[in-house]
């Protein structure tokens, strides 16, 4: 048997050597490299284009260039495509209460370009604020119609002195008189006369001392007077009888006597006088 000797020939399927691995995968890496940088390019082109487009509309806003927001020369140096478009149509915002205010009230497109346009808050373009409920005072209630104020009732005061009989009534007033016993012309008389019947009480016209109780020599007949203090006295003149002896003490309306017509009378009554200062005084100005 013959032997033929053969050249080795390469498989279809032979295994890759390491190097080739190695570059195959580098290549790849490559090639992703590649393609990541193609589209960040691609995106910053885009932006880079919407940007130019956004300033040159705002440099032609002449309201935001006079605030000196943006100068004329912020545009030169980009190139827009043609094809660019940019979208900027605004729509209302509501207001909202979580959102900015000015002063407490929303912020509305018209103050927001108030405030934009002269650099300070515009109060007079602001709409007026509602009054929140807090912030309302809070009502009275209604007052109820005061009652009409009551007359203030003075305190009756009580005379100086009372009555020196149950029931006054005038026979002869104090002051000048012809005297009824048979004088001539005008005479002072001294004190008033009280018509009463004999034996009628005589009342003490105040709390005092009596210092005198007996006949009176100058026409007084039967007689009673009363210290009262403080310069102040009181006679009782004609009495019937005597009820009260000299340094007795006697209380307002107390009975000291009774009514007669003793001395110088020509009928049954009273005559009372009123001394002060040991000078007599007309009584109805005590009674």
């Amino acid at each position: 048997m013959s032997q033929h000797a053969h050249a080795p020939t390469s498989s279809p399927h032979r295994p890759s050597t390491g190097a080739e691995n190695r570059t195959r995968s580098a290549a790849r890496r490559r090639d992703r490299f590649h393609r990541r940088v193609r589209t960040l390019l691609l995106t910053g082109g885009a932006l880079t284009a919407a940007a130019g487009v956004a300033l040159t509309a705002v440099a032609g806003n002449p309201t935001l260039t006079q605030a000196g927001l943006v100068t004329p020369n912020a545009t030169q140096g980009v190139t827009v495509p043609e094809d660019a478009a940019v979208d900027f149509s605004r729509e209302p915002i509501a207001p909202s209460s979580q959102g900015s205010t000015q002063g407490g009230t929303p912020a509305t497109e018209e103050t927001k370009v108030s405030t934009l346009s002269s650099g300070k808050p515009d109060v007079a373009a602001a709409p007026a604020r509602e009054p929140v409920e807090r912030d309302r005072e809070p009502e009275k209630p209604a007052e109820e119609p005061a009652e009409p104020a009551k007359p203030v009732e003075k305190p009756v005061e009580e005379p100086l002195l009372g009555p020196p009989l149950t029931e006054l009534s005038v026979a002869s007033p104090y002051g000048n008189r012809v005297n009824p016993m048979g004088g001539y012309g005008q005479e002072l008389h001294t004190g008033t006369d009280y018509s009463g019947a004999c034996g009628t009480p005589v009342l003490a016209s105040s709390a005092g001392t009596v210092t005198e109780s007996g006949w009176h020599p100058y026409g007084g007949g039967q007689r009673i007077v009363i210290d009262h203090g403080g310069g102040l006295k009181t006679t009782y003149n004609h009495l019937s009888s005597l009820g009260i002896p000299v340094g007795g003490k006697v209380e307002r309306g107390q009975t000291i006597g009774a009514v007669g017509t003793t001395g110088n009378s020509t009928g049954c009554h009273l005559h009372f006088e009123v001394v002060v200062d040991d000078l007599t005084v007309d009584p109805s100005g005590y009674l």
